[in-house]
């Protein structure tokens, strides 16, 4: 594999969840959760995986990236519920247990991109209402120093080992594993140590609403990969995931005010 190619795929995740986590530090911790659901580790991830397998392993994968939207919200949920009552660790390793098992059912699964994509849509329009209940309050962050080197270096990581794994995971499961939740873990563990549950919850919650970008990300990506090919289609992805993003940000800005 070209060293060009290897040091794109060590760099771009990292550097964009660093940009990530300035950003929750300048402007809080719903904004942090919003930008996170943009597909920053899973189009990178699909991308390098394309160049790797080919467009039509990509196409088939889509459909596993859209399952594991139920998984993350499996992981965020059960972190959000446990974190009211128990530690981090013990919200870690919950939030992590319900993930992994939601990948093993929902990998069992053989559904259209159709189907998985209104079933999705369903979801992040009820989602938000199952939080458990929190209200953002000012709280001034004192952050680790080597809370965002933590991060990237667990963006580097879990690129390199989905992409280097996709051939014998297959497609849907490479597609699943690419919404690994990297980023939620971080934020989630900081956070609740920092700051505190309701700190927490809002972040993760936050997070929901930065969904509507990787679906259309998705969707995009799904059109314009048998159209365009590997490199137009993940621009018209990306373009199509940023325009939502603005979108979502305005239906999130009410619950940030209150």
């Amino acid at each position: 594999m070209p060293i060009a190619l290897v040091s794109l795929k060590i760099t771009l995740v990292p550097l964009l969840i660093g940009a990530v986590t300035l950003a929750g530090r300048r402007w809080g911790p719903a904004v942090a959760g919003w930008l996170s659901g943009l597909p920053m580790v899973s189009g990178p991830i699909m991308y390098f995986i394309a160049l790797d397998q080919g467009a039509a392993f990509v196409s088939r994968a889509i459909v596993g990236m859209l399952l594991g939207v139920f998984a993350m919200l499996g992981f965020i949920l059960a972190y959000a519920w446990v974190s009211t009552c128990r530690s981090w660790r013990a919200s870690l390793l919950c939030a992590l247990t319900a993930y992994f098992v939601a990948v093993a059912l929902l990998n069992t699964l053989e559904l259209s991109t159709s189907v998985v994509t209104v079933m999705v849509l369903a979801v992040l329009l009820l989602a938000p209402r199952l939080f458990p209940r929190a209200e953002l309050r000012a709280i001034d962050v004192a952050s680790a120093r080597g809370e965002i080197y933590v991060r990237m270096a667990a963006g580097a990581i879990l690129v390199l080992a989905v992409t280097y794994s996709a051939a014998s995971f297959g497609a849907q499961l490479s597609g699943l594993f690419s919404m690994f939740p990297v980023i939620s873990t971080v934020l989630a563990v900081f956070s609740h140590r920092q700051c505190g549950h309701e700190f927490t919850i809002c972040l993760l919650r936050a997070m929901v609403f930065g969904w509507y970008a990787f679906l259309v990300f998705c969707i995009v990506l799904g059109w314009a990969l048998p159209l365009f090919g590997i490199g137009a289609a993940f621009l018209a992805a990306s373009a199509g995931a940023a325009c939502a993003q603005i979108v979502s940000g305005r239906l999130l800005r009410p619950r940030t005010r209150s």
